[in-house]
């Protein structure tokens, strides 16, 4: 019989439908190993997903035999991941306005998420919908048990004082598309995470989130597609249930739900990149070929759901368990996995709540930076003045004008400075306490691949460049680089100068420290590119117009592939590349067509 009450509330879930957060927590967790000694690959969380943190991380060491505080460890895998979310973490096409649009309409909103409330938070503020414009916010602090059961859209549901026939839930996971049908909600499914065959359970299913509408929210067409709610949720229903009650109607979560498991693992994959996500979900689906019994409700993963699929670890030719099949064992029997030790909930030794690290706000980190730049300017005119007087007592009369130009002067000034630079950053940074200074400035060691990468994509903007320069008649080398070059005096100290010093120094400071807070601040990752290459462009007065709108555009470039990366280390090597292939240019300008 089809159901024709009015929908009066849209509950969005979060990690995968308003944003992808999957690639960013696979870094944290593999940085988190790192650091303890233990080299990890992406791919080897893949049976993971889904699971919760402490499975996510516990499975993995499980895997390696690498014993592993759970409660510690989650806690740095979060600061981890909350470090990358000011500068990578993006919304999905669509999701800002749709939030908007169903408040416009008349709509109430509410979040429901499995993730912790610390995650759900810098979310949420990251893509300009922090948690004062929602109705309700549930994480997984509010529900007993987590999707596949009920729990969470259900809290949800009392929070809007709404019955849960007038919600519609926008998934983007199989169990959270069970758990809105268990909840006796309707649901609106976007295929950005699974494939759309594994999402059918839902009323209606769109490929992105952009392409759902208000009028799909509301439409009353689909709304008698819908199962009709499982008896056993009445009471939850009318308010009058427990939470905790979910459990037992769900022992078998999704056969609670009237669907089979999805059976089989995940393969390994190269590790998960936003643009690949969704090939290796849907490439693995296509290899499926065995039932895996799915995890107790309990383990839910914190930052999103994903398919009792990905729940099993790889297949074991030595006839052993699994890490995943371990751990039903180890919960089915009450005893914890091996090397794996977790704190109880009422345990004191739970760690406080986390609050997302910060760097300094946007006028703090400008008031820094000029702090940083006039120090660095008192210094060269003292070392400016301190050279004129040094000459003067061996007989040697120099004006200021002169050694501002000179090459040598230039060399020696940039490294007597940078050390200078770099200890300012660093103590500021640290001044902040909430991140770690290296984390802070980016200080990332960047993989062969993506240096290589990035290496051979400024190499072609390098070419580019000089070719537009030629072709507008300009020199390719400017006069200011071959006057220093000839008034260097000790070569040696101008190469280290520019191609060591300078790309550390200037790096540190425009995309490690003013980036940081430039980009947390309204301006956002898109503004701290534009804004720390224009003031990079500026300190570069010996050249013209011409010269600094060129440096502009490599500012620009460096910045997008420090907002890519998180590493200030690969825009180092980008920079130090840039130069070296700038003095060989003069270099081979000298020695053979000097004239």
């Amino acid at each position: 019989m089809d159901q024709v009450t009015q929908i009066r509330a849209v509950i969005f879930d979060m990690d995968g439908v308003l944003t992808d957060s999957e690639p960013l927590i696979n870094e944290a967790a593999v940085r988190l190993f790192r650091e303890k000694g233990l080299a990890v690959q992406p791919s080897d969380f893949l049976p993971f997903i889904g699971t919760g943190e402490e499975r996510y991380i516990g499975g993995v060491a499980e895997k390696y035999g690498f014993p592993l505080e759970l409660s510690p460890a989650k806690q740095r895998l979060y600061q981890i991941y909350l470090e990358l979310v000011p500068t990578r973490l993006e919304a999905f096409p669509g999701a800002v306005e749709l939030v908007k649009t169903c408040r416009a309409g008349g709509l109430k909103v509410a979040l429901a998420s499995s993730a912790d409330r610390v995650k759900i938070e810098a979310n949420l503020r990251k893509i300009g919908l922090p948690s004062e414009r929602w109705d309700a916010v549930v994480s997984a602090e509010d529900a007993a048990h987590k999707k596949p059961a009920p729990d969470i859209f259900l809290a949800a549901a009392r929070k809007l004082e709404c019955a849960p026939s007038e919600c519609v839930v926008i998934e983007d996971a199989v169990n959270g598309v069970q758990a809105a049908k268990a909840a006796g909600m309707r649901c609106v499914a976007v295929a950005q995470s699974f494939p759309a065959e594994k999402l059918q359970l839902a009323d209606l299913v769109k490929p992105r989130l952009a392409d759902v509408s208000l009028a799909d929210l509301k439409d009353q067409e689909l709304r008698g597609h819908a199962p009709s709610p499982d008896p056993s949720v009445e009471e939850e229903r009318s308010y009058g249930g427990s939470e905790g009650s979910a459990r037992s109607r769900f022992p078998n979560p999704e056969a609670g739900c009237g669907v089979p498991p999805h059976p089989g693992p995940l393969p390994p994959g190269e590790g998960i990149q936003p643009s690949a996500r969704r090939e290796i979900t849907q490439a693995s689906f296509a290899s499926l070929s065995r039932t895996i019994p799915p995890l107790p409700a309990g383990e839910g993963r914190g930052e999103g759901e994903q398919p009792t699929a990905n729940r099993a670890a790889n297949p074991q030719t030595d006839g052993t368990k699994a890490p995943a099949e371990l751990s039903d064992s180890s919960s089915e029997s009450g005893l914890e996995p091996p090397l794996i030790r977790s704190a109880s909930l009422e345990s004191e030794d739970v760690p406080p709540v986390l609050k997302p690290p910060t760097p300094w706000g946007f006028w703090a980190t400008i008031g820094l930076s000029l702090a940083i730049a006039g120090t660095v300017i008192l210094v060269e005119v003292a070392l400016l003045y301190g050279w004129v007087f040094v000459a003067g007592i061996f007989g040697h009369s120099l004006e200021i004008h002169e050694l501002a130009t000179s090459g040598l002067m230039l060399a020696f000034g940039t490294c007597a400075t940078t050390p200078l630079v770099v200890g300012l950053a660093w103590t500021f940074a640290s001044l902040r306490r909430t991140l770690p200074a290296k984390e802070y400035l980016g200080l990332k060691t960047p993989g062969r691949r993506e240096l290589f990468q990035w290496s051979i994509a400024l190499i072609l903007l390098t070419g580019l460049s000089d070719g537009l320069t030629s072709m507008l008649g300009r020199p390719i080398v400017p006069e200011f680089m071959t006057d220093a070059y000839r008034t260097a005096g000790f070569l040696p100290l101008l190469w280290l100068a520019v191609i060591v010093a300078a790309p550390v120094g200037e790096e540190i400071f425009f995309r490690g420290f003013l980036f940081a807070g430039v980009a947390h601040s309204n301006l956002g990752a898109q503004g701290a590119i534009f804004f720390t290459a224009g003031t990079w462009a500026a300190i570069h007065l010996q050249y013209d117009l011409y010269g600094m709108g060129m440096i502009f555009v490599a500012g620009i470039f460096l910045g997008y592939a420090r907002w890519r990366t998180g590493s200030v280390c690969l825009t180092m090597a980008m920079h130090a590349l840039m130069n070296l292939i700038a003095t060989l240019q003069v270099e081979v300008l000298e020695r053979f067509f000097r004239v």
